[in-house]
Formats: C-alpha cells, structure tokens, sequence
C-alpha cells in the first residue's frame, strides 16, 4: 500500500476537542467514557501503517517513549531528537524513534477442524513518528507508525495525518 491508494476519514473526540483524519474503511479500536472526557484513545492500522492517539494524564511524550523502550523490542533507536514544533494550535515536540521487535510467535492452534498455523507480531523494524502536547491542561500524543523499509512512501500519509489535527478550545 502506497500513499496515493490511501482514503481518509474525519474522527471527532468531541468531549476532548480534538479532530483528525483516519483511515477510510478500516476498523477502528477506541477508549472513551463520557464520565472522564479527558482520557481518552485511538489505534488504527491499514497494512504495515498504524495511527495512535492517546491523551490523559499518563499520556506525555515522555510516558510513551518509556512503555516503547519497555516493551519487550530487541532494540529501540532514537532517530531524531525531541524538536519543538507547533501541533494543533499549541507548542510541542517530535521524535522518532526506530523499533526492532521481537521475531513474532509462530506456533499451532488445534480445533476440532483440523490444526491451524498462528503467527503473531509485527515482523520487521517500523519508526514511530510521536509528537506530544498538551491541550486543555491534559497529555496528547498523536503517532504514526510505518516499516522502517519503505519509509519513504508513506512520508505523505504521515504528513497529512498530523497536519489533519484540529484543535478547539
């Protein structure tokens, strides 16, 4: 999948104030409860490309590079330094960091159909554009998820997905 077969379509956390674009026509995990409208969460993939957004009071830059650097991966890089950039309306900072995960689980499921081959995992090196700010007093990380191998064709997806951000006030 390349940038131009990629379709978007607007996401509201209206509680929170935020708006972007996701992936057309792919399903979507979201954390949400009205009762604490500021902690809140998004994670979608398309293919090899996976979109994050998470904002509450465990949701700092700093939090998420550390649970990344926790994660079990064979290896964690930073690509690029924290650099501050505007995001939404408001001051913040970017990294990027290249992850090597584990070699993904392989093993057999056996049913009363038969055995079946289960693989898990992601299974090669992917970076992870964050950026983190804070809006209305709480933590907000947007991220980008890509392979390592053919970042390049995706550097306009990931572009149009942080520049797609609104927030209000």
């Amino acid at each position: 999948m390349t940038d131009n077969q990629l379709q978007w379509t607007r996401y509201n956390f209206e509680l929170f104030g935020i708006s972007f674009d996701i992936f057309a026509g792919s399903h979507v995990a979201i954390m949400l409860n009205p009762l604490t409208p500021n902690i809140g969460y998004l994670v979608q993939s398309r293919g090899s490309l996976v979109l994050t957004v998470s904002y509450g009071t465990d949701s700092s830059l700093e939090s998420w590079l550390k649970r990344i650097s926790n994660s079990g991966a064979e290896e964690v890089l930073m690509i690029q330094e924290k650099q501050p950039i505007e995001f939404c309306g408001h001051p913040a900072e970017r990294v990027v960091v290249k992850v090597v995960p584990p070699l993904p689980a392989i093993g057999h499921r056996h049913w009363r159909y038969g055995t079946e081959n289960v693989e898990g995992g992601y299974a090669g090196p992917f970076l992870l554009t964050m950026v983190g700010t804070t809006h209305r007093q709480t933590p907000l990380v947007a991220m980008f998820q890509k392979p390592s191998l053919h970042a390049s064709s995706y550097a306009r997806a990931e572009k149009h997905f942080f520049a797609s951000f609104l927030c209000q006030t």
